[in-house]
Formats: structure tokens, sequence, C-alpha cells
């Protein structure tokens, strides 16, 4: 009992010491400068940081399957809407650990990108998905098309016979507020795309059916035009939900 009692305490004050650990500035450890508001990398102006913790499964590990205990954080230097490169240099801090792209940093002087923290495993996923930016399709369907990176299909979804050129950026869906009555960027749920050319950035609202049935040779519409009978929503275009074509 006794015995159980101190591993209790012990364990109770390394914890408290771990949420009480104090930050270099309180050890009076000398750094330049004057720490902003959040004492934080983003009190930088245009800094943005986002991160994605996974967790899943338990038991043994099956490649492939998981258990999954893995997750990464991105750094945007200029935010993740402003591609332009900023000045940049790497340095060995204790010579662990993976790292990729620092020969274009040490040659060229820039960073053109965001950074991309992770554990060493999974360096060349993240550094995989740097380079070509994915698309998130959810339970949709897709037949002789081509989708462009950082396309966005949401459920319900048919795609047949269409050019999707994808976007520029990523929405987040605590970018809503700033849409308003706009559909989110993509393809939204329900859709049916026949024989449909979609530029950059476009919208096309939940349950909209762009298929031409009526075989119309050239027409203007809102959001849309028809040229030759194929149906092309241009860059930034929107599509209105339960639109009709």
């Amino acid at each position: 009992m006794h015995f159980r009692l101190s591993l209790y305490l012990l364990f109770g004050a390394v914890s408290a010491f771990a949420q009480a650990k104090p930050r270099a500035r309180d050890l009076s450890i000398p750094l330049g400068g004057t720490a902003g508001p959040l004492d934080a990398i983003t009190d930088v102006a245009g800094v943005e940081v986002g991160f994605t913790t996974l967790i899943s499964g338990t038991g043994r590990l099956v490649v492939g399957t998981g258990p999954v205990r893995t997750g990464v954080t991105v750094i945007h230097p200029r935010g993740k809407n402003n591609s332009d490169p900023v000045f940049g240099a790497w340095f060995t801090l204790n010579g662990n650990g993976e790292m990729t792209g620092t020969t274009w940093l040490q040659e060229g002087g820039f960073l053109e990108g965001p950074v991309g923290i992770t554990n060493t495993h999974s360096v060349g996923v993240v550094r995989d998905a740097i380079i070509a930016e994915g698309c998130h399709l959810e339970r949709c369907t897709i037949d002789e098309s081509i989708v462009g990176i950082r396309t966005t299909i949401q459920t319900g979804a048919a795609i047949r016979r269409s050019v999707l050129l994808g976007a520029d950026f990523y929405e987040a869906d605590d970018d809503a507020p700033a849409r308003t009555d706009s559909p989110r960027l993509g393809i939204g749920r329900d859709v049916v795309l026949d024989r449909v050319i979609v530029d950059k950035n476009a919208r096309i609202g939940d349950g909209a059916r762009l298929t031409n049935d009526a075989g119309v040779e050239r027409a203007d519409g809102d959001g849309y035009y028809i040229r030759d009978g194929i149906i092309v929503v241009p860059k930034d275009g929107v599509i209105k939900p339960g639109t009709k074509v």
C-alpha cells in the first residue's frame, strides 16, 4: 500500500512538473527581440500553422492497416494562399532525424513552399503530399475523367467524361462564413457532370446536373457556357445548387 502510494505521488509530481515546465524566457535565457502576444510563431504576420494527429486501431502492427500513431504539422511562411518564396537556410541541431529539401534551400537560399514536420517514417509521405497536393473525394463516382490537384468532390457526385482542373487552394470548413451564399469550393453533393470542363476554383452547388441532354451546341448561361456541345464552367465560376443544364 505504501509502495503504491509512493508511485502515485511520484507520478503526480512528475505530471505537475511537466505542466509547470518553464519556458526559456522564464529561465532568463537571453533571446533577441520582443515576444509577441502569444509568444508563438504565428505572432509573425502572415504565418499560418496547421496540424493533424492520427490515432486509430490497437493490437499488433499490420503494415498498411495499422494501428496508427502519427501526425503532421505544416507551417506556411506567408499563409496557405500565398506561394511567394521567402529567404531561408537550415541548420543541423543534433544530427538526429530526417530532412528533405535542404539541398535546394542551401543552394538557392529560398524556401518555396510549406514546412512539414512529422515522424521519421512519414517524411516521404509528407514530402509527396506537399509536392503534389491531393484531392478530397467522398463516396463519389468518376468515370473516364481527369481530376486536377486540390479538387473536392462530395458524397453522391457522379463525374463522367469530364475534365476538372482543380483549385489553387484548399478551403477549410471554418472558411464557410466568408462564402456567404456561395457553394463550397469544388463539386457539391449529388452533382452529375457529363462532358463538362470545370476550370480552377469553380463552385458547383449540391444537386446540380450539367449533362446537356438536349444536345445544345452553343449557349451562354448563369455561371457556365456551352461550346460545341461541351459545358464549360469558367475559372472562379459558380453554379447554384439544383441547376439543370
